[in-house]
């Protein structure tokens, strides 16, 4: 039987990408699942999971923008209120997202206090977060109970440190290998396409 997408070169394309981009994920997983360190009791289908490639994707736009002292994290964090009323007054938008009213007001940075906390967390020339700022920043991908669990996850399976803040909080810090598996993915996808003539 002839191949009905043989004379189409647009959906022969379309094809090749989703090819491409379904075995670049699937790497990605791949090599979560293989770099876990090797006395960790986290299963595979732990680390299988969307919220682990949000986190991920976050930790790699960090690192390739640049955002690795506290000064330029707070310049990073300063739009994010705003950001967060603009959702919260776009009811369109919002309701597109899935994400309910509450679940913004408490991914604010409620009081400069909060905010400079972010700050003073920050190490010198690294990032750390607390589980509850990563969560603001992420709460167009999971809720914070999420988060929470996915940290709990990436953490036993080696991929963050963590410390305790001066304010008592427990910080995380990535080892930079959740960081060089998304890059690598990326760049995997991207040398995995190719040009086709599109009549």
């Amino acid at each position: 039987m002839s191949n009905p997408l043989a004379n189409d070169a647009e959906l022969e394309a379309d094809i090749h990408l989703f090819e491409e981009m379904f075995s670049a994920k699937a790497r990605f997983f791949d090599q979560i699942v293989e770099n876990r360190a090797m006395d960790s009791s986290i299963e595979a289908r732990d680390l299988r999971q969307e919220n682990v490639y949000a986190i991920a994707e976050f930790f790699y736009l960090l690192k390739v923008f640049g955002i690795d002292s506290a000064p330029k994290l707070k310049r990073f964090a300063e739009p994010h209120n705003g950001n967060i009323e603009e959702l919260l007054e776009n009811r369109d938008q919002r309701e597109k997202l899935g994400i309910q009213p509450q679940r913004l007001h408490d991914a604010r940075f409620e009081t400069p206090e909060k905010l400079e906390r972010l700050v003073v967390n920050c190490g010198n020339r690294t990032i750390r977060l607390s589980q509850s700022d990563l969560a603001r920043f992420l709460v167009e991908y999971m809720s914070s109970e999420s988060c929470r669990k996915t940290v709990k996850i990436l953490s036993g399976a080696g991929y963050f440190t963590s410390v305790k803040s001066p304010f008592g909080a427990i910080l995380i810090q990535s080892t930079g290998m959740l960081e060089k598996i998304y890059g690598d993915y990326l760049r995997s996808f991207r040398k995995g396409l190719h040009e086709f003539p599109v009549q």
